[in-house]
């Protein structure tokens, strides 16, 4: 893991960063590296590594990419959150739609901006979220007003939508595990949590009841 910024250490605000380009993670970790007060502790593009790295170090801020499913940024998120619980995740995305900024949330992110901000919009968000304040971009925050009025398609988190998806074609559950590179005990307890959420006691009856309430 390369040396990058960091949170509060006295003063100063410890960050690590991940992401997954190489010029743009580079680009951020020298930006952030020449503003007072902060200090970029790693940076990486290896998911892995990123939470091995922050359970030793436990920075204040944790920078992640939103590139991959809605599915593996809330993994990522919560496996983030898991290993390091003082620690707050900020989320860079290229869209608030299609389900990222229900998965950054649901994952436990402090935080959700769009690649469009400034370098020092970036800076006073990781500054705020370093205190503990929630930070939304515009059309994020427009989002998660959405879920928070309790919309029918918010009541399955992204990854239970990509089992629910799955399940439609017919997929058993090692197949499920093996599409989506995660266990099949995890796949069972995603499956038994659909079931509680759409009040159902079968696969055929989650789809059914997904289907007509619009959620897939």
């Amino acid at each position: 893991m390369a040396t990058t910024t960091d949170t509060w250490v006295g003063t100063q605000l410890r960050v690590t960063v991940h992401l997954r380009a190489k010029l743009a993670r580079a680009s951020v970790a020298g930006l952030l590296d020449g503003v007072e007060g902060m200090r970029v502790m790693g940076d990486t593009d290896a998911a892995q590594e990123l939470v091995r790295y922050v359970a030793e170090v436990r920075p204040e801020v944790v920078l992640v990419d939103a590139g991959g499913t809605p599915g593996e940024l809330q993994e990522a998120v919560t496996a983030i959150v898991a290993a390091s619980p003082d620690s707050r995740v900020l989320v860079l995305a290229e869209v608030a739609e299609n389900g990222y900024v229900e998965a950054a949330l649901c994952g436990g992110a402090t935080g959700f901006l769009l690649w469009d901000v400034t370098p020092e919009q970036l800076i006073d968000a990781i500054r705020s979220v370093g205190r503990g304040d929630a930070v939304l971009h515009p059309k994020a925050a427009a989002v998660a007003g959405a879920r928070m009025r309790g919309e029918d398609t918010m009541r399955l988190t992204p990854r239970q939508m990509e089992i629910m998806t799955l399940l439609t074609g017919g997929l058993g559950n090692k197949q499920i595990a093996r599409r989506l590179g995660i266990a099949v005990e995890t796949v069972k307890t995603h499956l038994e949590r659909i079931f509680q959420r759409l009040d159902v006691g079968s696969r055929t009856e989650a789809v059914a009841v997904a289907m007509r309430q619009g959620v897939l």
